[in-house]
């Protein structure tokens, strides 16, 4: 890290990514699940970390914010029950960050788990119509190394076009993609199959088999 400020910020977005065991899938399922449980990434911290900004980070930003899988570092999280400390801001952090909206909301899903040569982050960005969820890897700087959506869902002139996603515990990607017309019932034989995988430095690239 440049400096300790640089390092307690991206510490603080990390900490909004609960650790999950693999496999993991994701799909339109899920979307309410972690939009639930799970804090929206402040807007501050979704320019600087997920939008790449040249931006100064209040130092009281996200300090009431402690997220349960900290207080305790050796619990197993399910995906389906994934729990986060739920309190809000303070009427302080929120002034501060008022300023810095975004049009699109970000959730944070999970991290990777038994990686250590760089983070690997799912979050969802949700829009009109539309989400989907991102794989951002990081190296220990805090800095993008690769990212890549993988999953998604978007509703266009009646066709509901998605990806579902399923991460294997050898950290292949499987993705399936198809469309349904929102007045027929969906037909699996129209479907596609993508893949991708992360190497060991958190590179994100097309999976061969």
């Amino acid at each position: 890290m440049h400096n300790t400020n640089e390092q307690n910020d991206f510490e603080k977005f990390i900490s909004l990514f609960p650790e999950v065991e693999l496999p993991v899938t994701l799909s339109a399922e899920y979307v309410e699940t972690f939009s639930k449980y799970n804090k929206p990434v402040p807007e501050v911290l979704i320019r600087k970390y997920i939008l790449n900004e040249d931006i100064y980070i209040p130092e009281k930003i996200d300090s009431s914010y402690e997220p349960d899988h900290l207080k305790e570092r050796d619990a197993k999280i399910n995906l389906k029950e994934v729990s986060l400390d739920t309190s809000v801001y303070g009427e302080e952090s929120e002034k501060q960050t008022k300023d810095y909206e975004v049009e699109d909301e970000y959730i944070a899903c999970f991290r990777l788990p038994r990686v250590t040569l760089f983070y690997g982050l799912v979050y969802i960005k949700i829009g009109i119509l539309t989400y989907e969820y991102i794989l951002h890897t990081y190296d220990k700087n805090g800095k993008t190394k690769s990212n890549q959506i993988i999953a998604s869902m978007k509703v266009e002139n009646n066709v509901i076009k998605e990806h579902v996603a399923m991460i294997d515990e050898d950290m292949i990607i499987l993705v399936m993609e198809g469309e349904q017309n929102l007045k027929d019932n969906f037909n699996p034989g129209d479907s596609h199959f993508l893949s991708f995988e992360i190497d060991d430095e958190g590179h994100i690239s097309n999976y061969k088999i």
